[in-house]
């Protein structure tokens, strides 16, 4: 069995809508990296996962994808890529999720209190 597993911040909130009757939730998760290169100069990159859940019904963790919240995802990498505008590769990494788990809030939630 194959499974992928991701921690991030979301940054596209959930959308969930019912399609054939099934539920399916839309929401986007950047992971972010860093390391310190050869030269000793810390690099920072972010990977964007489109993630998609689906369900026979309602999904009811979506009104806490909000952005900014920490999530762990695991399901299975649907990996893709197209073209961009400019002629470049594009890569897109779908995330299929099995499972949805809040770590915590996001930071504006936390601001208000």
């Amino acid at each position: 069995m194959e499974r992928t597993e991701i921690i991030g911040n979301i940054g596209r909130e959930g959308e969930q809508k019912e399609v054939n009757g099934r539920w399916v939730l839309n929401f986007s998760v950047a992971v972010n990296h860093s390391y310190i290169d050869n030269e000793g100069q810390k690099i920072e990159s972010t990977n964007w996962y489109n993630c998609t859940k689906w369900s026979n019904k309602k999904i009811g963790v979506t009104p806490y994808l909000t952005k900014g919240t920490k999530v762990f995802v695991s399901g299975t990498l649907k990996p893709d890529h197209y073209r961009d505008a400019e002629g470049g590769v594009v890569i897109d990494r779908k995330l299929i999720a099995r499972g949805i788990d809040l770590v915590s809030s996001s930071k504006n939630d936390q601001d208000e209190k």
